[in-house]
Order: structure tokens, then C-alpha cells, then sequence
């Protein structure tokens, strides 16, 4: 009789956002990711490819591991196409996931190919397929060649915290009412059954973790092990949930949004090509 497997509370979108910012700056992130993250098992470090994604793992290791917190911090990267859509992509350890940003650099290859698994092993997962913005992939492909890519990734993104409980006058046109509902909550019917669900907060701030998911790891399976079975995982919340003034989070984040493209476009013209290892 096989055993029941544990169910363990994952992230598996996450941004510690660290880049630029002053060692003051970090201190207090560490020091209010401490009091945020307590609720998880396992955070996904899935920082932008053009916000030094090993940098980013290496922060938030460092912090969990200084506390002797039980939190398993999995190397990830949130990576971009030519065509500017998202893949997120987490590799089993550090080494593998510097490997990956060689093999698979931001914007140098099409989605197909940068979901196309290569020599460095990783797990997909397709964040936010009906964004508004065009890092989604029905909006940034178009429906047909998006749904074609839903049976190339392992996962897609069923939640997105990010686009939780936002103000109405954000979502005036209709259009762009049905693209925030089906990013907080992907439509069921066009999940394929061999791809897994997962459910990420997106958080840029700590005050913004919140949405998880939870996943089945069976005795003697690593987290990285059971994420390659595909789960359909089932939604979470913490009880502390995202901010309050929904409000003031949309304008936090429409200034990060604002800081990311014109990171985005350096990285694009002048660093795309070069994966910086802080080690």
C-alpha cells in the first residue's frame, strides 16, 4: 500500500526584489519576509531574468537558513521570450539553475523553445497566461498559439496573488475585466490533464504573500521530485493575506511595474547575453 504523501505549503511565485536596493533596504526586507513567510514549506525564488535571479535565491537562502527556519528556498527564475512572454522555470539546485540562465538566456529564444526541456533538468510553469500586460500568452501570442503551449509546460498558473481582490475602476472595460478574472482564477475547462495547477502570490513585497498551494510529497521524495509528477494542486491562503488597501498595492506595484521595463530594457540591449554569478 503506498503511503499517503505529506501535503506541504508551497509559493511557487515569488520576488524577493532586492535588486537596487541599499543594504538597509535588504535588512528590512529580511526582517519582514521573516514575519510573512513562516505560514510556508517551500518558496519558489522566481525573480525576473533581468533582476539577477541567483542574487535573488542567495538572499532569501541566506535569511532562511540564518533563522533555522524549515523553509526550502528552490532555485527559479522567472524567464522572457523573444516574443516578451514569461516562463517561470525552477532547477533543482543553484549550479543548475546558473546553468539554465546559460543554456536558456532572457529573450534569446521563442516560448516554445525556452519551455523545450535541454540538458539542465527543470519544472515549467506558465505564470499568468491571461495578463493583461503581453507576458501572458494568450495576450502576448494570441489564444490558438497559447493553448498550443499549454500542452508543452508542466504546470500552469491556476492563481495569480497579484491580481487578487483589485479595485473596480481598474477593471472598467469588460475586456479587461475577463482577462483579471481568468489570471486570479485560470478557467478550469482549459487546464489539459497531463499539466499540473499551481498557485503562486506573485508577491514583490512581503506584505503581499498570502496565496499558495499545496503540494503531495511522499515519504523519501524530494520537493523537487514531487513537483515533476505534475500535481493539479489545490489553492491556500495564509491567514495573514495580502494587503489590506488595495489601493496603495496598486500603486506600489504600478511603480514597480514602472522600475521592471526600463530594468527589462537594459537588460535586453545590454545583458542579455551574460549571466552574472555573485559566487
Amino acid at each position: 500500500m503506498t503511503p499517503n504523501p505529506h501535503l506541504r505549503r508551497i509559493d511557487t511565485h515569488f520576488h524577493a526584489n532586492i535588486q537596487l536596493r541599499s543594504r538597509s533596504a535588504r535588512a528590512k526586507i529580511a526582517s519582514a519576509l521573516l514575519a510573512r513567510m513562516r505560514h510556508l514549506d517551500i518558496l519558489c525564488s522566481t525573480e525576473h531574468v533581468y533582476k539577477d535571479p541567483l542574487a535573488a535565491f542567495d538572499f532569501l537562502d541566506s535569511i532562511v537558513r540564518g533563522a533555522g527556519l524549515p523553509i526550502d528556498i528552490l532555485p527559479a527564475v522567472e524567464n522572457i521570450s523573444r516574443e516578451g512572454v514569461e516562463l517561470i522555470q525552477i532547477a533543482q539546485t543553484r549550479q543548475d539553475l546558473a546553468a539554465l540562465l546559460r543554456e536558456k538566456p532572457g529573450y534569446a529564444l521563442t516560448i516554445e523553445d525556452l519551455a523545450e526541456k535541454g540538458t539542465v533538468p527543470f519544472i515549467s510553469i506558465l505564470p499568468h497566461p491571461y495578463s493583461p500586460s503581453k507576458t501572458g500568452a494568450v495576450t502576448g501570442l494570441g489564444k490558438d498559439r497559447a493553448k498550443r503551449l499549454f500542452d508543452r509546460v508542466d504546470f500552469i498558473e491556476a492563481g495569480n496573488g497579484a491580481f487578487f481582490d483589485l479595485p473596480r475602476y481598474v477593471q472598467h472595460r469588460p475586456a479587461m475585466a475577463e482577462k483579471i478574472k481568468n489570471t486570479e482564477t485560470f478557467p478550469r475547462a482549459e487546464l489539459p490533464q497531463s499539466v499540473g495547477s499551481s498557485y503562486g502570490s506573485d508577491a514583490h513585497f512581503p506584505s503581499e504573500l498570502g496565496l499558495h498551494c499545496l503540494l503531495p510529497v511522499r515519504p523519501g521524495e524530494t520537493n523537487f521530485e514531487a513537483l515533476s509528477k505534475r500535481p493539479q494542486m489545490e489553492a491556500a491562503s495564509s491567514d495573514e493575506t495580502i494587503n489590506a488597501n488595495k489601493h496603495l498595492r496598486l500603486m506600489a506595484n504600478l511603480g514597480i511595474s514602472g522600475v521592471e521595463y526600463l530594468q527589462k530594457q537594459v537588460f535586453r540591449v545590454v545583458g542579455a547575453k551574460t549571466v552574472r554569478d555573485p559566487q
